[in-house]
C-alpha cells in the first residue's frame, strides 16, 4: 500500500502506532449513532495500525481511486479494497481528507517516505 502511494508522489510520512480507545471515538464521532459505531471503534484499536500522511496535487481524488470503493464488492480490481478487502466491517485501509494544520505534530513526529 504504502509503494502504491509513494509511487504517484503523494508520500510525507508514516507511523506504526497503536490507537487509544478515546481517540478513536473521537475521530469517528460522526459515525456514533450508527449501528456498528461500538464495532469500528474496537476493530480499530485491536491493534496497531500504521498511519500515513499524504501530500499533492490531486491527492484526495488519487487517494480515493487506489483505495477503492468502501464496499469491497464494489471496489474494482487494482484498487486496495478491491485486491485485499472481503468486507465493509474490516476494512484493510481507511481514508480522511483533513488539513495540514491539524496534522502538524503528526507530520513531525512521522518517518518520513519521500516526496516529489
Amino acid at each position: 500500500m504504502v509503494v502504491t502511494f509513494s509511487m504517484n508522489c503523494l508520500g510525507l510520512g508514516l507511523k506504526l502506532q497503536t490507537v487509544e480507545q478515546s481517540f478513536a471515538e473521537k475521530h469517528y464521532e460522526d459515525l456514533a449513532k450508527k449501528p456498528f459505531f461500538a464495532g469500528l471503534v474496537q476493530y480499530i484499536i485491536s491493534g496497531p495500525v500504521v498511519a500515513m500522511i499524504w501530500e499533492g496535487k490531486g491527492v484526495v481524488a488519487t487517494g480515493r481511486k487506489i483505495i477503492g470503493a468502501t464496499n469491497p464488492a464494489a471496489s474494482e480490481p487494482g484498487t486496495i479494497r478491491g485486491d485485499f478487502a472481503i468486507d465493509v466491517g474490516r476494512l484493510v485501509v481507511f481514508g480522511i481528507r483533513i488539513c495540514l494544520s491539524m496534522i502538524r505534530d503528526s507530520v513531525s513526529s512521522a518517518t518520513k517516505i519521500g516526496s516529489c
